[in-house]
């Protein structure tokens, strides 16, 4: 079967930029269940704030948090700097790699996989801050797919015209339009269900609607977990709970 020309084909087919926390995979999730359910409490965390929580009031803890570190929920007395819970974080997830595999696919990667099973020829980027060993493994099977990470404004940079932008995380979607030439931009993607993207309850910390109108780009809301994938979110949290 042959590929098309996205480039020229289809209206932000140059690349599609994903972002990998929480677009494809909640690892800080199962991140969270390991020291939830581990014997002991290395770090001292709050862990007992949501020990009886079931798990659907877990998944709905998670999605609703104020920060993209869920562990600073686990610190209520701020007694650990952000640097020390990053790090809490790294470590835990870098001493496990089965978080990863563990985490259950979230509703952007049904549209990757479309995207990749349709041979679209749409190169794909997967992206994060700093290097992810186990994030090679997600996507060693996906064609025409390339690992990034490192530097955002260097990367986003190189990209070419017509590229298409998923994040969960609306200061990355910040930062490529304060790095970007519009001409790169085609259309953004923004989670909608993350509360940490928000100000109150019903205002994003940014608003891009106008100059993305000024732009003529296009921005969408999308949720990563839909009612459906609440389902399957809670039943691998149940099995990665077990294996804890």
């Amino acid at each position: 079967m042959n590929t098309y020309d996205s480039a020229h084909t289809f209206y932000g087919g140059s690349t599609l930029f994903v972002q990998y926390h929480d677009v494809v995979k909640p690892v800080y999730l199962t991140a969270v269940l390991k020291l939830l359910y581990s014997k002991d409490n290395p770090y001292g965390l709050q862990t007992n704030l949501i020990k009886d929580f079931s798990l659907f009031s877990i998944l709905e803890w998670y999605v609703n948090r104020s920060f993209i570190n869920p562990l600073k929920l686990l610190d209520p007395a701020h007694k650990a700097t952000d640097e020390q819970l990053n790090t809490i974080l790294k470590k835990t997830l870098q001493s496990d790699p089965s978080l990863y595999t563990s985490a259950p696919f979230l509703n952007a990667e049904k549209l990757i996989a479309v995207i990749r099973l349709q041979k679209l020829g749409i190169p794909i980027i997967v992206y994060t801050e700093e290097y992810e060993e186990p994030v090679t493994d997600t996507i060693s099977h996906w064609s025409n797919t390339q690992y990034l990470y490192g530097n955002f404004e260097q990367i986003v940079s190189k990209l070419p015209n017509n590229s298409s932008f998923i994040f969960s995380d609306i200061n990355l979607a910040k930062r490529l339009l304060d790095a970007s030439n519009f001409d790169t931009i085609a259309s953004v993607m923004i989670a909608s269900d993350y509360y940490y993207n928000f100000k109150d309850k019903d205002t994003y910390k940014y608003d891009f609607v106008q100059e993305m109108i000024k732009q003529q780009k296009m921005l969408f809301k999308f949720k990563s977990i839909s009612l459906f994938n609440y389902i399957e979110v809670i039943k691998s949290l149940g099995e990665n709970k077990k294996e804890c």
